[in-house]
């Protein structure tokens, strides 16, 4: 099990060609499980259910492979990429789903009063209103796990509301800074990698 950091802003499309070609590798037993901690340059992704934004853009649109909707990525979010083999850790596509959820809830509790991870769809912070923090986008392929989560530390939450993010109102979405919590990409790598081990 390998732990990958990448400190500079990645290109999406970049950054998904080599998380696949790893996952072929894991599934090819050349090369270890890994978890992939990074940010995006500016992107918004289409999930199969996703809707182009409703307005012309400057900001990139790719289609993905992951599961969900229409999504922004961007400077200031941790995205969270899990290639794991879950066939030898003999954990079902709903069992894997259900851990990742608990794995970042338990993450983002640490600093703010979540809800508990009962939707698929993201972790949410209790208000009023309640606010969804992070963003779960998944694709098993061959066993092994691609994509992950996106966790708002401190991106641009206007890149939101120019869309409908995951269906909901742009303004449904928010982040640590917003939340008042004033925490950094690497304090958040410190608990994932603390706590991976109690869910995987």
């Amino acid at each position: 099990m390998e732990w990958k950091y990448t400190n500079t802003p990645l290109a999406y499309p970049q950054a998904i060609s080599w998380m696949e070609r790893y996952g072929r590798a894991v599934h090819e037993k050349k090369a270890p499980e890994i978890v992939w901690l990074l940010e995006h340059a500016p992107v918004y992704t289409l999930g199969p259910t996703g809707k182009m934004p409703p307005t012309p853009t400057s900001i990139p649109v790719y289609t993905t492979h992951r599961g969900g909707k229409i999504t922004y990525h961007g400077p200031g979010q941790r995205i969270i990429y899990v290639v794991l083999n879950l066939k030898e850790r003999n954990l079902s596509v709903l069992a894997y789903l259900t851990n990742l959820c608990g794995w970042i809830e338990h993450t983002v509790s640490v600093y703010l009063k979540t809800l508990p991870p009962h939707r698929p769809t993201g972790i949410w912070v209790e208000g009023p209103p309640i606010k969804k923090i992070a963003s779960i986008g998944i694709s098993v392929k061959n066993g092994i796990s691609l994509h992950g989560a996106a966790l708002n530390v401190r991106p641009c939450l206007d890149c939101f509301r120019r869309i409908v993010p995951c269906g909901l109102p742009g303004d449904a979405i928010t982040s640590f800074h917003d939340c008042g919590a004033n925490v950094s990409l690497q304090e958040i790598d410190q608990q994932l990698k603390k706590t991976f081990h109690l869910y995987f």
